[in-house]
């Protein structure tokens, strides 16, 4: 095989060399910027980086995370966005590069949880396990936080050191990532 390729069945016993793809995506992470107009909401990836899953990439605009409801995939190498990014904002596409083989088992997508803050709120119920603080993404009010900001009692409560405002938008992304028997990704 070639360097980046892998060792692949075709269900037959055979092995052969494949590039190290799934959903379409590369296993390293790309990085497109792109600015906004006020008037244009379909962007082409300026990387060429090709697409299958949205959930496969993180969406920014101004450092602000946007969750997936904000964005479609017309095309393999393009991305919609709704509203359309105001004059001079900046885009920016992360695509995660996470392989299929790095999925969690069951998981080919990634799973979003939304939840509004209430007044003293810290503790959230997530709808999927969260073995390790690695695994997930967290956002309040757009704003990524630290893993110091937030412990995880046990798979499927998230808590925050400190309750997040009334009102404020909490996003957690659990990343799909299988870990090992430890709980180790």
């Amino acid at each position: 095989g070639n360097s980046g390729q892998i060792l692949s069945t075709n269900g037959n016993g055979q092995l052969v060399f494949v590039n190290n793809v799934a959903g379409g995506q590369s296993s390293e992470t790309v990085e497109d910027i792109v600015t906004g107009d006020g008037i244009q909401t379909e962007f082409t990836f300026p990387s060429g980086t090709i697409v299958t899953v949205k959930e496969t990439i993180l969406l920014f605009i101004d450092g602000v995370s946007q969750p997936l409801s904000t964005f479609t995939l017309p095309t393999t190498t393009s991305i919609s966005i709704t509203p359309a990014p105001f004059n001079g904002a900046e885009i920016k596409i992360l695509h995660l590069g996470i392989m299929q083989s790095g999925l969690a088992s069951g998981s080919s997508n990634f799973v979003e949880d939304l939840f509004v803050g209430a007044s003293g709120q810290t503790d959230f119920t997530l709808t999927e396990e969260a073995p390790t603080k690695e695994t997930i993404l967290v956002y309040v009010d757009g704003v990524s936080q630290s893993t110091q900001t937030y412990s995880l009692p046990n798979l499927t409560t998230i808590r925050f050191v400190n309750a997040p405002l009334t009102n404020s938008s909490i996003r957690v992304l659990h990343l799909g990532i299988a870990t090992n028997g430890n709980s180790t990704v």
